[in-house]
């Protein structure tokens, strides 16, 4: 009788048992409040267009909080630079500058 009460303390493995999955924890910032889009700003573009220097520092500094504006400034200094780059190379072959 010894030998059969050291058995039932030990307990049988169920069948059916289901394994723990975490889950993510709530977030408050998410659950009401849809995602906005971001809209690139029209006068951060004419001004880097303007002056390309500004259009590329614009770029370093808004590229991982507002990549939208970001990405619009810098292609619109990079087109600014080429096209003023063109602009002096043909006048300087014309011999105008």
């Amino acid at each position: 009788m010894a030998g059969e009460n050291n058995n039932q303390n030990y307990a049988q493995p169920q069948e059916n048992q289901q394994s723990y999955t975490p889950q993510q924890p709530y977030n408050q910032s998410n659950a009401s409040v849809p995602p906005q889009k971001e809209k690139a700003s029209v006068i951060l573009a004419i001004l880097s267009y303007l002056i390309p220097i500004v259009g590329f520092i614009l770029f370093f500094a808004k590229k991982n909080s507002k990549p939208k504006t970001a990405k619009v400034c810098g292609i619109c200094a990079l087109v600014s630079f080429i096209i003023n780059f063109i602009i002096i190379m043909v006048s300087v072959k014309l011999g105008l500058y």
